[in-house]
């Protein structure tokens, strides 16, 4: 982790170039930025219809809170400042699939996982509820759901 003030000096440059990565897509989605003390959110809503809207508040204590669609992932550490740009606008551009895992045997799902590609970095990619499921015995089979890019 860094140092606090190494940290907030960061955070400061991360948030005035999100604010300018954005600024591009107000065409095609309302944006909103809310600033403090605590760090920023980032709220973008779509205007095309099956694009993924995204909240995302960076904090002062190192850690995020995103939600992408309907899948919410709160207090996670922040490993890099500098993943937070390509991974809205890989969301902007469409490259996000909610990766349902489902039983073959009974048709329930049991969990889901939230994957976003971008250009030059490993995928970002958290599961919903935990990866207890994961790695499980029996026949699992998954059902993915797609996005469209912000612009159309």
């Amino acid at each position: 982790m860094y140092s606090d003030d190494v940290y907030r000096a960061k955070l400061r440059a991360t948030i005035a170039d999100l604010q300018q990565a954005v600024a591009p897509l107000a065409p095609f989605t309302a944006i909103d930025v809310d600033l403090s003390g605590q760090g920023a959110r980032f709220t973008l809503i779509p205007h095309t219809r099956g694009a993924c809207p995204v909240e995302l508040m960076v904090r002062a204590d190192q850690h995020y809170d995103i939600a992408l669609g309907q899948a919410i992932f709160e207090d996670c550490r922040v490993e890099q400042l500098d993943v937070f740009k390509p991974l809205i606008l890989a969301v902007a551009d469409g490259h996000i699939v909610r990766r349902h895992h489902i039983s073959a045997q009974t048709g329930v799902e049991m969990g889901f996982e939230t994957i976003v590609t971008m250009p030059s970095a490993q995928p970002w990619r958290k599961v919903h509820g935990g990866e207890v499921w994961l790695g499980r015995g029996g026949e699992v089979f998954m059902r993915d759901q797609r996005f469209l890019p912000y612009r159309r």
